[in-house]
């Protein structure tokens, strides 16, 4: 069955899109001359990474598509141009702007290119009759141009000099959007072409840049779906099991690079395609890892990279991984603005799944999904304090009948407390990691009360409260770093609320077994926190990223070397206490 969704995005993630969405609309940095000086060049003006052919301009395109989808505000008479003129660039061979040689690998106008197709797919919903024709002839063109190029890239991948490279995966740029265009055309060109380069990936994780490396998975996963390669999509499991493992930071991003320890700050880019990445895997059913995961590079990592303007970009990190401050690109214009968008609208189109029997959602934030079905219209509306505790109310109404289940995803970091439907407590029954509820005479109306729990992290495992009911003598909190967590939500120290210097020397946090930290009236957590010697100060904690995104800038502690039950010297960690009664 034809349906035709509709999706409007909320709450904290939407006022976060919103904010990068209207940079788009701006013309600084967004001139139109700027955004098109990777297929026309300007000599006069040149402009950071305008050697990445389709690379800024295509971002800029698809992100004008994630905004028409959203219906987010964007001038659409600019954007029009911008198209008009990157397709006017389009040479006999089917790429853009400055010919090569046919055999040329131009690492920038594959990795470019790549990003322009993803583009150039989305534009044909928002651009209309405009250039309708014209889309309709440039994007096969372009495909074309991928699958000849192919076969000189595998030989290339196949150089185990070239596979020291960095940007060795740059070529893998055009993988998932070639899986799309097979979707939506049923191109065979384009899926052998993606295959072809699939089946090339070297299986090294060692000195890539991890915005590649996790496109590369991103495509080899859609791939694997498309084609029912059981094995393909193992592959992307494992590999991103391996990033959690070696590259994941606390706040749920990822390294800019596997190049460590060079490359010591995070990339906007890598950070969203992260976020996509377990996403889709969690949609897949592949372990609720995954959700847990999404969330958090989305609630922590993705937001902290956006600044007061709207735009993303990277942060760098301290040597040992626990604090961070905006030394490197905070503001990366050029290319993790667009890709920002482009995770959260990834998720808000995601967010649930509705068919005229049942309503399924897989994150429970604020959001309103419209669903045509043809002989009748089903509108669900979430109403929520997710990731914060509080309720999470659904509202589902319909011009026939309506759906008779309602499914909710229960994260793992929540608590669900009670369940009312029109006000009244509901029995409810579980399905996996879904929370059920039936829909019977019409009651549309349900209430999930979701208590954000405290947790702690350290070593890859996850401690909640409360800590003192093992049988064992000691919990070891020792080994860091450990990081604390309110549901979703990190709770960092930042330079903004607390002294840099005390920030600096803290070594260690206390905590109760029981209690873990304490909450102060004004919302915010404190705790105790201590280093070398006689040095005791108060912290205080509260989510790393809100919707004040003044505060993102500042350096911030967003891990603890150390957890400790009662007051300790530092000189011996490894020392036992007892646990608090």
């Amino acid at each position: 069955m034809n349906q035709q969704v509709t999706v409007r995005l909320n709450g904290i993630l939407g006022e976060h899109l919103a904010a990068a969405v209207a940079q788009l609309s701006m013309d600084t940095p967004y001139s139109e001359r700027l955004v098109v000086q990777d297929v026309v060049r300007d000599p006069e003006s040149p402009r950071l990474f305008e050697d990445y052919a389709g690379d800024l301009s295509g971002r800029y395109i698809d992100a004008c598509g994630v905004a028409f989808e959203l219906g987010l505000p964007f001038d659409t008479e600019k954007a029009q141009r911008i198209l008009t003129t990157v397709l006017n660039t389009q040479n006999p061979d089917g790429s853009f702007g400055r010919p090569g040689a046919a055999g040329m690998l131009d690492h920038g106008r594959a990795w470019g290119h790549g990003r322009l197709l993803a583009g150039l797919l989305r534009a044909a919903a928002w651009s209309g009759e405009r250039n309708a024709h014209r889309l309709r002839d440039a994007v096969p063109a372009l495909v074309r141009w991928f699958a000849y190029s192919a076969d000189d890239w595998v030989e290339w991948l196949a150089d185990p000099v070239n596979q020291r490279r960095k940007f060795l995966l740059d070529c893998y740029s055009c993988v998932l959007p070639l899986v799309e265009y097979y979707r939506q055309s049923g191109d065979e060109t384009a899926l052998r072409t993606a295959g072809r380069l699939a089946a090339a990936l070297p299986d090294r994780l060692e000195g890539v840049h991890m915005h590649g490396y996790l496109l590369a998975l991103r495509g080899m996963l859609e791939l694997g779906v498309e084609t029912g390669n059981a094995e393909l999509s193992e592959y992307v499991l494992r590999a991103a099991d391996r990033v959690a493992t070696g590259f994941l930071l606390p706040h749920g991003g990822v390294l800019e690079s596997t190049t460590t320890p060079w490359d010591i700050n995070t990339e906007g880019c890598g950070i969203a395609d992260w976020a996509m990445l377990c996403a889709r895997l969690a949609e897949l059913g592949r372990g609720p890892r995954h959700a847990t995961r999404y969330e958090q590079a989305l609630f922590n990592a993705l937001l902290h990279a956006q600044h007061t303007s709207g735009h993303f970009g990277c942060e760098t990190r301290n040597p040992d991984a626990t604090m961070l401050h905006a030394d490197y690109a905070p503001q990366a214009w050029w290319c993790c603005t667009f890709h920002g968008v482009a995770a959260i609208g990834y998720v808000a189109s995601r967010a649930a799944v509705v068919t005229s029997d049942a309503v399924d959602i897989a994150l429970p934030v604020s959001f309103r999904q419209v669903v045509d079905l043809g002989d009748h219209t089903i509108d669900v509306e979430v109403t929520s304090a997710y990731p914060d505790s509080g309720p999470v109310d659904v509202r589902v109404s319909s011009t026939g009948d309506l759906p008779t289940i309602l499914r909710l995803r229960l994260p793992r970091t929540s608590v669900l407390r009670q369940v009312l439907r029109d006000g009244e407590t509901v029995a409810t029954r579980f399905d996996g990691d879904r929370v059920v509820v039936d829909l019977p005479d019409g009651k549309a109306t349900v209430r999930f009360e979701l208590e954000a729990a405290l947790s702690f992290e350290g070593r890859g495992s996850r401690t909640f409260l409360p800590m003192a009911n093992s049988t064992e003598p000691d919990i070891d909190l020792t080994e860091g770093p450990w990081a604390v967590y309110l549901g979703p939500r990190l709770l960092a120290a930042s330079s903004t609320t607390n002294d840099l210097e005390d920030l600096l020397r803290i070594r260690a946090l206390q905590i109760s077994l029981h209690d873990g930290i304490v909450q102060a009236e004004d919302g915010r957590w404190r705790a105790t926190a201590w280093g070398y010697d006689t040095f005791r100060t108060d912290v205080t904690l509260e989510p790393l990223a809100t919707t004040d995104r003044g505060r993102n800038d500042a350096a911030t502690r967003i891990s603890f070397p150390i957890l400790v039950t009662s007051p300790q010297s530092v000189h011996d960690p490894h020392e036992q206490h007892p646990h608090e009664h």
